[in-house]
Parts: C-alpha cells; structure tokens; sequence
C-alpha cells in the first residue's frame, strides 16, 4: 500500500518522526553554514582525541537505538522517545564535531550527517509489522 492511499490515522502518526528527523538534520546543516567553512585545514593529529571518541560513542549509542532499540518497540508512545534519542546522539556527534574537533571536523560531522540519514523514519510508511527476530 502506498503511503497516499494509507489512511488518515497512520501518516498523523507519521507527522511526529518525520518532522523531528527533518528539523534535525536541516539543523545540522544550517548550523554548518553558519559556524562556516574553515579557510585553512587544521593540523590533523594522528591519533584519536577525547573529543572524537565522544563523538564516535554517541553515533554508536544512535545506530544501536535506530537497529537493535527501534525494531523491537512495538507501539509509536515507546517508538518516538527512542528515536528522538537516537536522532538527539547523532545531531549532538555533528555539533561536537563542527565546535570541538577542528583537525577532524570534517569527518565527523559527516559521520554526524549519515547518522541523521539512517534514522531517516522510513520504518512509518510500512503497514507490516517487523520480522518476529526483530520482537
């Protein structure tokens, strides 16, 4: 069924995770105008900072919500706070990135961005319940 012809019901449902997966991903991107593109490349260290590896725990802790948490959440009153969390980890690593991490902003914000996109709610446009592995 596609989701034009869905009823009303399920798209009002929809509405909620749709609109705060695009209000935080145009965020990250609006803030990555503003803060600017840096004129010269910082010194790269060569090994992992603090600030990566803070970075690098809540894009960990945000696709551990998006396939192991959301999958198994059955109704949308438990599915919205999860994954306005795994959202809030993703868009908090891009901002970490773009404030803190000047060597390796670059590839952290990026990380923070594809973070972002797979927690994309694709997973209200199907009328299926989830594969019983996934309970």
């Amino acid at each position: 069924m596609s989701p034009a012809t869905s009823s009303p019901s399920r798209l009002v449902r929809a509405l909620p995770f749709w609109a705060v997966w695009f209000a935080m991903f145009n965020g990250l991107l609006i803030l990555r105008v503003i803060i600017g593109f840096p004129a010269g490349a910082a010194e790269r260290p060569q090994t992992l900072d603090a600030i990566s590896l803070v970075c690098l725990g809540a894009l960990a802790l945000s696709v551990a919500a998006r396939w192991w948490v959301l999958p198994r959440a059955t109704t949308p009153a438990v599915r919205l706070p999860v994954f306005m969390v795994g959202c809030a980890l993703a868009e908090g690593s891009g901002i970490l990135a773009l404030m803190l991490a000047p060597g390796r902003h670059q590839e952290l914000f990026v990380l923070g961005l594809l973070g972002l996109l797979q927690m994309a709610p694709l997973f209200t446009l199907r009328d299926e319940p989830p594969p019983a592995a996934f309970r």
